[in-house]
């Protein structure tokens, strides 16, 4: 077959028989969908995945984990929603005797996401020039306003072009006969330069806003001086930097729910009755404020000595922490170390603040 002189999901916007009739005689498309949502995660949360970038400097292994996780958290119900009309497609049309394989189907309506993803970009783009409007798409995507008319208007914008061009769709793939003519792709109009020239300017202003807003989501890495810590334990008793100076400390940030934390707790437990008297100091940060009862059970149960302490988010936003558990080890200088993401190597965490308690 001719390859097409423009990709699909540009020329879906010009001539959707042409798209049509590709993806049957080829069976395949649907992969396009996740290029579509990368470029539209990209454009919503840049500053998320320029903190995950960060995080690479120093972990790569969990920095791609991250960014693959929070990817695919915001792309797994689209994807689950364009296939399963797909799969009513390829019904509808075995129904009235048109036959072709589910995954063309699916295929043929990935490519209703590209003017939502175009109507997203131009809604970043008109709150850059213009204003943050509560009924543009993106905003009505990540905010919860149930139930408005504020979030009909932005879904009937963020989704309308989609359910007409879908209809286009789908009265191609009715009166395609399954035959062998090639697709008559034209070249790049003014259309398709349009809508590559939109995608563009939405990823430059997300560009924009990583370099104007990227110490906000810096995350604390190794090297760094260690940021102003204010905290109040389950006893009310106030800890601040000055606690920990001329002391090797971790900062532990947990939660009650979150499986390796309580794995993670005997070997910490071990390590403060250990280390705790030759100035090793174990910052225990419960990130459940609103959970107390909860937390002194598990303090209770896990037979915790050291002393816990609450944080209702503003450490873990200056710490820019976003997994559970994340600890944070400190010198004696107040410089951090290391930066523990995910699951905690237990030898390696000793052999580490050892190290450093005799520096």
């Amino acid at each position: 077959m001719r390859a097409s002189p423009v990709p699909r999901s540009i020329y879906v916007l010009i001539s959707p028989q042409a798209v049509v009739t590709d993806v049957l005689a080829s069976n395949s498309g649907f992969g396009a969908l996740f290029g579509l949502l990368a470029v539209e995660y990209l454009l919503i949360f840049p500053l998320e995945a320029a903190a995950h970038a960060m995080r690479a400097s120093f972990n790569p292994a969990v920095a791609l984990l991250g960014l693959w996780s929070s990817y695919v958290h915001f792309a797994l119900t689209p994807a689950l929603v364009v296939f399963g009309i797909g799969t009513v497609l390829y019904y509808a049309l075995r129904f009235w005797g048109r036959r072709i394989d589910i995954w063309a189907a699916a295929s043929v309506v990935t490519y209703t996401w590209v003017p939502h993803l175009l109507m997203v970009a131009a809604g970043m783009l008109t709150a850059a020039l213009w204003a943050e409007l509560p009924w543009l798409p993106h905003l009505v995507m990540t905010q919860a306003q149930h139930g408005t008319p504020t979030q009909l208007v932005g879904w009937l914008l963020a989704f309308g072009p989609s359910v007409v061009l879908l209809a286009l769709l789908v009265r191609a793939a009715w009166r395609q006969q399954n035959d062998d003519k090639e697709p008559s792709f034209a070249r790049l109009s003014g259309t398709t330069t349009a809508a590559s020239s939109l995608l563009i300017m939405g990823l430059l202003y997300a560009g924009l806003q990583v370099g104007h807003h990227w110490q906000k989501v810096r995350p604390v890495m190794p090297n760094d001086l260690l940021p102003p810590v204010h905290l109040v334990s389950l006893d009310g008793a106030a800890l601040a930097n000055d606690v920990l100076v001329n002391r090797v400390a971790l900062i532990d940030f947990w939660a009650t729910w979150c499986g390796p934390c309580v794995a993670a707790m005997p070997g910490l437990e071990a390590l403060h009755r250990e280390l705790g008297n030759q100035g090793f100091m174990l910052v225990s940060v419960s990130t459940e404020p609103d959970n107390l009862e909860q937390v002194r059970a598990f303090v209770r149960e896990h037979q915790m000595t050291f002393p816990v302490y609450l944080d209702a988010g503003g450490l873990q936003r200056q710490f820019n922490v976003q997994t559970f558990p994340t600890a944070v080890l400190v010198d004696r200088h107040g410089r951090v170390r290391n930066v523990f993401i995910g699951a905690l190597n237990q030898d390696k965490l000793r052999r580490e603040v050892v190290a450093l308690l005799g520096e």
